[in-house]
């Protein structure tokens, strides 16, 4: 590989912007509450549960780095390459412990993200550097996009930042694809597959390491839930029952480790732990095998026009969807007419947008909403993309609810004609 300096321009530029940062938070007025809170974190990191197991993550992909250099996978002379994944992907795995435990796709979409096209062209990328005056105003004007794009409101300042760090990042392709090719036999291209090749066989180790960590985590919290339970000091029987049943496998633990820890204590003995155990897992096999179902009556009735034997509509498309979305609007309304003088606010809508974007409707949700001109009552409706038609609304105050739905749009506010007081009538026979 041509020899290259001790930093390229780019990790030169990183570290003068990080320092004038540093600087400019010292200067500050600000820069008490800082040092407060660098010192907080800096005291956490060192607290034992923590520096412990990160001392040993460490010594363990050292490891993993002599025996690599031993086959021939790794040399010294990409230390440098090594050290910033470390600090940039393989900390960040394993500081991530609570997100691989609650989320399933965790392990599969970490590793996934090392063998990407996207990874690719960050190696690429990340081969030639820019000039430095140019590397310094890019990446300071990169920040500020960064920012602008988590902060900004404008949805004008927020496109054209996403557009400069688009542009920003097609112009550091091509110029590192050009002196790529252009120097294409100066390269040691062995070196070159190597350096690729580091964070491609390092996140697995990392995974596998993390994954016992999140074990023995999700261990740990099951056995604090399962002490706060019962008074029972005789936990033993039971905590072994847990253990042979999930049988350190995490999935089995994500059910069994929450509010299961809570049932398996309250068991007499090993024996009932373990068929309450049992239980759990059984129940979460058929909720989820209900959810699967589910699913597949949404594809098999698309189009379907008809309702069931119980008078629910065939085509549910969009209905679990709208009537979530249609609950938290009512969940703050409750909120805002105890909090906010005694009325139901007219506002709502596009505060909560995001919320019902989260629920898994296209945005703009095309809810609508109505209040009364004293406030004291309300109701948001929406029509599904079948043509059907939910809302939900009170007549008075808090926790007053009406629930609707039907093949027309409600005429008006709740009252007994078209909606169901609390639902469970023939006006809102597709709520839940």
């Amino acid at each position: 590989m041509i020899e290259e300096p001790f930093l390229t321009n780019r990790e030169l530029a990183s570290l003068i912007l990080l320092s004038a940062l540093i600087v400019f938070v010292l200067a500050s007025s600000g820069r008490a509450a800082a040092l407060r809170s660098v010192g907080v974190v800096l005291l956490t990191l060192a607290t034992p549960k923590l520096l412990v197991p990160t001392v040993l993550y460490v010594v363990a992909l050292l490891g993993a780095l002599i025996l690599a250099c031993h086959v021939g996978l790794w040399e010294p002379a990409l230390w440098k390459i090594t050290v910033v994944w470390l600090v940039v992907a393989g900390l960040r795995l394993l500081f991530s412990l609570n997100q691989a435990i609650a989320n399933p796709d965790f392990f599969r979409q970490a590793l996934l993200r090392t063998v990407t096209a996207a990874a690719v062209v960050e190696f690429i990328v990340g081969l030639e550097s820019f000039a430095l005056w140019a590397e310094i105003l890019g990446q300071g004007v990169a920040f500020i996009a960064v920012v602008t794009t988590g902060v900004a409101k404008q949805p004008v300042l927020r496109r054209t930042a996403h557009v400069y760090l688009g542009l920003l990042g097609l112009l550091a392709l091509a110029w590192s694809t050009w002196h790529l090719i252009g120097n294409w036999s100066e390269i040691d291209h062995g070196m070159l597959v190597k350096e690729l090749l580091v964070p491609i066989w390092l996140t697995p180790l990392a995974l596998f390491l993390v994954y016992i960590y999140a074990v023995w985590a999700a261990y740990e919290s099951a056995f604090v839930r399962m002490r706060i339970a019962t008074s029972d000091q005789s936990l033993a029987g039971k905590r072994l029952a847990l253990v042979l049943r999930t049988n350190i496998w995490l999935p089995h633990l994500r059910v069994i480790g929450g509010h299961g820890a809570f049932r398996i204590a309250r068991a007499e003995g090993f024996r009932e732990a373990w068929a309450v155990a049992g239980q759990i897992l059984k129940e979460d096999r058929e909720r989820a095998e209900a959810e699967a179902a589910a699913k597949r009556r949404l594809v098999d009735n698309a189009g379907r026009v008809g309702v069931d034997e119980f008078g629910r509509q065939l085509d549910q498309r969009e209905f679990v969807e709208t009537q979530a979305s249609l609950r938290d609007l009512a969940i703050s309304q409750m909120g805002h007419y105890r909090n906010a003088g005694g009325k139901y606010r007219a506002d709502l809508i596009e505060i909560l947008e995001p919320v019902f974007a989260r629920k898994g409707l296209q945005q703009p949700s095309r809810i609508s909403m109505y209040v009364a001109s004293d406030g004291q009552s309300w109701y948001g409706e929406r029509q599904t993309i079948t043509g059907h038609w939910f809302a939900i609304g009170a007549a008075g105050p808090p926790s007053d609810q009406w629930l609707f739905d039907g093949p027309a749009r409600p005429s008006g506010f709740p009252d007994e004609a078209e909606w169901d007081h609390w639902g469970g009538g023939e006006h809102s026979v597709n709520w839940d």
